[in-house]
């Protein structure tokens, strides 16, 4: 079987060196199985386009019990909640936490906060300080934020070594941040295939906003790179990153099952509603607007003007203008009691600390 599969990855190396990029995609996948010992082609494409749920209550005990890595691990999970929200300064405290007990990885995500602003006021000088020695150390995310520091001042060579020395420790996100670099020439020659190369090695290892971007290139096509449009692949890589929570990648599949793509991805309404309504809970705009737009227009689910209403209202309140627009127009179609319920739920919504009502 080893013999099957280097003879594969062979075939589908040629495919990548005449600029196929889909089958370098694949051939990671072959290696992938070749290199863990499992003979299941389908088994390593699961595995590079899945990921574990997070018991969240476990590892907030543990985190509160003094465990290090349960504080660095519930930190980034609370990192990641959207910009100005109460998770962030939680995130932050948990950071703050494991690096007080010694942690380098701790100090280079609290570290990222102050770059970032996330929980703590912005603070360039305070990140420098605190991601320096954790890059000094070799720690992957204090050399890969680091990086991004020396990028937002422009010396993007520093950047580039730095995201190279991350992705040799392990770091996949440095993987996005080189790919950006290549593409848009910054500190190095132009290079989009070489992008779009390490884009595809970062989806194949499992990461969310890899899978986001590739997929975004694989739902247009990109004849420059010799990428073929390809909606079923992009639907493949959006579902895997939706799978790990990306709020942008729900909304993306939302949008190709609403209208389907072609003859490759049908129509389906049901599941067009489904990934919406990912996007919307998480508090992502546009996908909050189509969810008012499905709930005034029936898609998929039975019309309800306050659904609509609440929707089109979350949306506007992160400024999205289409929403406003629509707010007014349903509106003025409104009876005054839906138009109290729908208050209603905005006023719950606020006493929620800003969880989003389910509708």
């Amino acid at each position: 079987m080893l013999t099957d599969l280097r003879r594969a990855a062979a075939g589908l190396q040629r495919r990548c060196a005449s600029g196929w990029c889909k089958g370098f995609l694949i051939l990671c996948f072959v290696v992938a199985a070749g290199l863990s010992g499992n003979d299941s082609f389908g088994q390593a494409k699961k595995g590079a386009f899945s990921a574990k749920p997070v018991d969240t209550q476990t590892l907030s005990a543990a985190a509160g019990s003094g465990d290090v890595k349960a504080q660095v691990e519930l930190g980034k999970i609370l990192f990641q909640a959207r910009q100005g929200s109460e998770r962030n300064g939680d995130a932050a405290r948990w950071f703050r936490a494991a690096s007080d007990q010694g942690s380098t990885e701790g100090a280079a995500w609290l570290g990222a906060c102050y770059l970032f602003g996330r929980g703590v006021p912005k603070d360039e000088a305070k990140a420098r300080a605190l991601l320096e020695p954790a890059a000094s150390q070799g720690d992957a995310t204090g050399l890969r934020f680091l990086g991004v520091l020396y990028e937002r001042s422009k010396d993007y060579e520093k950047a580039a070594g730095l995201y190279a020395e991350a992705i040799q420790k392990g770091d996949n996100k440095a993987l996005i941040r080189l790919a950006h670099l290549n593409a848009h020439g910054l500190g190095m020659a132009k290079d989009k295939k070489k992008a779009d190369g390490l884009l595809i090695q970062a989806a194949a290892q499992g990461g969310q906003w890899a899978q986001l971007r590739l997929g975004q290139v694989y739902e247009r096509g990109n004849r420059k790179a010799g990428i073929v449009q390809d909606p079923a692949m992009a639907v493949q890589l959006y579902s895997a990153a939706a799978a790990q929570g990306n709020r942008n990648a729900a909304y993306r599949l939302g949008r190709i099952y609403k209208t389907g793509a072609g003859t490759t991805v049908a129509a389906d309404p049901h599941k067009a509603l489904a990934y919406f309504k990912q996007g919307a809970l998480a508090g992502y705009a546009p996908a909050q607007y189509e969810m008012g737009q499905m709930r005034e227009m029936a898609q998929g689910v039975a019309g309800s003007p306050v659904a609509a209403y609440y929707w089109y209202s979350m949306a506007q309140r992160r400024g999205h203008e289409l929403a406003s627009e629509r707010l007014l127009s349903l509106r003025s179609k409104m009876t005054a009691d839906d138009v109290k319920k729908a208050e209603g739920l905005l006023r719950q919504h606020d006493l929620q600390r800003g969880a989003a009502v389910s509708q």
